[in-house]
């Protein structure tokens, strides 16, 4: 096959200064392997990702990069493109079957940061979080499983009881059009409980 000299990009955009921080980098990495940069921005589509890895299929990507996609989205594409032998690499968001995935250690991140906060001298607890108690698919809500985990793992090495150390769950799917709103009414709810924790994560 002829070289195209194209890295496909498929990333959902995002105003967190992680999100563009990472899509600056791995930009500057394709860019200094010598590569040039079809890009697809999916976050308005559920159908879009199927969408953009045939259009990068059709355009004889050399490798495609998926950034930062949320779970939910449809994936037949996935499979095509890799029975076509052509890399594919997840970063960040949820992973998916068959796909090389790296990110980072969310358990330990939220391990450290309940320690920090236990050594504040803050005892009771609650971790707010965008996913229901009945989401324990792996590949879709991995890095909120895994922040569980460590603020669970933190506390109980701090023998600080489960009934100290809450996790507070605000489906994020009842507030798709404004995903700040979730936060906000987790909040509220934690409030209106009357037990005001020391610390809400």
């Amino acid at each position: 096959k002829k070289r195209t000299g194209l890295v496909g990009f498929i990333l959902s955009v995002s105003i967190l200064e992680t999100s563009l921080e990472r899509n600056r980098h791995a930009t500057k990495a394709i860019h200094e392997a010598g590569f040039d940069i079809m890009s697809s921005d999916m976050m308005w589509d559920d159908e879009g990702l199927n969408r953009s890895l045939e259009a990068m299929l059709n355009a004889r990507t050399e490798g495609i990069l998926l950034s930062g996609l949320s779970g939910g989205l449809k994936t037949d594409a996935l499979r095509h493109v890799i029975q076509q032998d052509v890399p594919i690499v997840g970063l960040a968001g949820s992973r998916f079957p068959g796909v090389p995935h790296v990110d980072v250690d969310h358990f330990q991140g939220m391990f450290d940061l309940t320690t920090h906060i236990i050594d504040q001298a803050c005892r009771t607890l609650v971790l707010l979080v965008p996913i229901g108690e009945d989401e324990t698919e792996e590949f879709q809500y991995h890095s909120h499983i895994e922040r569980i985990r460590g603020f669970r793992a933190a506390s109980a090495r701090a023998d600080i009881s489960a009934e100290n150390a809450k996790v507070h769950r605000v489906l994020a799917d009842d507030y798709e059009d404004d995903l700040y709103r979730a936060g906000f009414e987790g909040m509220r709810e934690i409030i209106a409980s009357g037990a005001i924790p020391d610390a809400v994560l």
